[in-house]
């Protein structure tokens, strides 16, 4: 069952990520490397010129 206000549904979401701490931080710790090593792969010529500016 939901919260009944926006406040709740919020605090509630808040408790529950912090109780699963250490699984989002191993999540994340996967993540920002994967997205900087995907904007590296990204191919220069992949941006039109206008855009490099």
């Amino acid at each position: 069952m939901l919260p009944a206000s926006p406040a709740a549904l919020a605090g509630a979401t808040v408790t529950g990520a912090i109780s699963r701490e250490a699984g989002i931080l191993g999540v994340n710790q996967v993540l920002v490397p994967a997205t900087a090593g995907l904007f590296k792969a990204v191919p220069g010529g992949f941006m039109p010129a206008q855009d490099k500016q």
